[in-house]
């Protein structure tokens, strides 16, 4: 290539650099222009709920700026309106589904999901009809043997029940109030997924749709579900493991966490 030629691509790969460079600098004015007016916005919005930060005469927070700061809050999040104005009404029912579509990203299949929620809603049921009895001993406190005896059977028929609702028994948990931990959460995921093929292997068909009341299931799931308001004793309603009751509880660590 001549030195003409050199010059020619030279002046070439200038000329599309200034393009790019112009393109870049018109680009980042915009988006700052954007962001501008995206913070005087939001600041305008807070403003507006500010003014409602005091029921009117007192110093307590009213409710209304509460709902409006969480709505805000969960814009910020990237939540749109129609999912706050799902969970809005009805919470339980949304995280449910929520939970369902983590799974589903997970790779779950719709009949694993059902499967893991009947069973869920069953072991909640023997559970609701079997409480766990004193026995345990947590917080000092002191049990006879009688009470040792009463609560070991227990025990024995919780793992029966689960061996039959599951068709095998969850993995053990190592982590602090009954949590699972590192490698503990694929194994307990995996073992989530197998309920449906367990299940229809032992009964030799595919679980019935209608087998468990759905009332049950909805409340077993909700049970189960993060809650992102106040915390809710739960012992005695988890699937994967016993809780003792009273115990405190963590936002994870259910079949459906993440």
């Amino acid at each position: 290539m001549g030195t003409a030629g050199v010059r020619a691509k030279t002046f070439q790969r200038y000329h599309f650099e200034r393009i790019f460079l112009k393109e870049a600098l018109i680009n980042g004015a915009r988006t700052e222009r954007e962001d501008e007016e995206g913070n005087r916005r939001r600041e305008e919005e807070l403003e507006e709920i500010r003014k409602v930060r005091y029921e009117p005469g007192t110093l307590m927070q009213s409710g209304e700026y509460e709902v409006r700061m969480r709505h805000f809050n969960l814009r910020e999040k990237g939540w749109t309106q129609e999912q706050i104005d799902a969970e809005e009404r009805d919470p339980e029912e949304y995280e449910r589904q929520e939970m369902h579509n983590k799974l589903r990203g997970k790779g779950w299949t719709q009949k694993q999901i059902d499967a893991a929620d009947r069973a869920d809603a069953a072991l909640w049921e023997w559970q609701r009809r079997n409480p766990q009895p004193r026995g345990s001993g947590v917080f000092g406190l002191a049990i006879t043997q009688e009470e040792r005896n009463v609560y070991d059977a227990w025990l024995h028929k919780e793992r029966a029940a689960k061996l039959r609702i599951y068709g095998l028994l969850p993995p053990m948990r190592s982590g602090p109030f009954g949590q699972y931990i590192d490698q503990e959460n694929i194994a307990h995921d995996a073992w989530g997924r197998n309920i449906h093929a367990r299940v229809s292997s032992q009964q030799g068909l595919e679980p019935e749709a209608g087998t468990t009341d759905a009332s049950a299931i909805k409340q077993a799931s909700q049970l189960r579900a993060p809650r992102s308001r106040a915390t809710k004793d739960i012992s005695r309603k988890t699937r994967s493991g016993r809780i003792e009751k009273n115990a405190p509880q963590r936002q994870s660590g259910s079949r459906r966490g993440t």
